[in-house]
């Protein structure tokens, strides 16, 4: 029984580097337009990852810790840092992109008290890898793939429109 990925390929991450993802199937080198504009904007193999930085990252990396829950040290002197630049006073922290997609369609809803609401989401694109994500395009490569796809009555939209 293997993992149904998205894409054919097997990452080695030693062997990637800058924007460039190795490949352990093909033995190739490819262009990684896929992750770096989100999950990875430093590209594999950065500099900035030494010796340093793992140190002080490895305490709370291998972690993970409920922040939202708890307060920590590391995660107040990162808010204190991220404030600097942020416009609004309440954060809200997702680990990915399609978490904080399902995040802000949740909190839309609350806001609003809208039980029944109506998600607009453009066709053929990616919302992410989650279920709050696929669902607001049924087009998506992998949900085309799921039996119990989540249904809805969200309208997905052609770019033009």
């Amino acid at each position: 029984m293997g993992i149904v990925s998205v894409f054919d390929l097997k990452v080695d991450f030693y062997k990637s580097h800058n924007s460039y993802v190795f490949d352990k199937n093909t033995g190739s080198e490819f262009f990684d337009l896929f992750c770096m504009y989100s999950s990875l904007p430093l590209g594999y193999s950065h500099e900035i990852f030494d010796a340093e930085f793992k140190r002080e990252v490895e305490g709370v990396a291998h972690l993970k810790m409920a922040n939202n829950v708890f307060q920590t040290d590391e995660l107040q002197e990162f808010i204190i840092k991220f404030s600097q630049y942020s416009l609004y006073e309440d954060l809200h922290f997702c680990s990915t992109g399609a978490l904080a997609v399902e995040s802000a369609i949740k909190c839309a809803m609350e806001y609003k008290k809208i039980d029944d609401p109506v998600v607009l989401g453009l066709k053929k694109s990616f919302h992410g890898v989650n279920s709050w994500g696929f669902i607001t395009d049924r087009f998506a490569a992998t949900a085309e793939r799921m039996k119990f796809f989540p249904k809805n009555n969200w309208r997905n939209l052609d770019i033009d429109d």
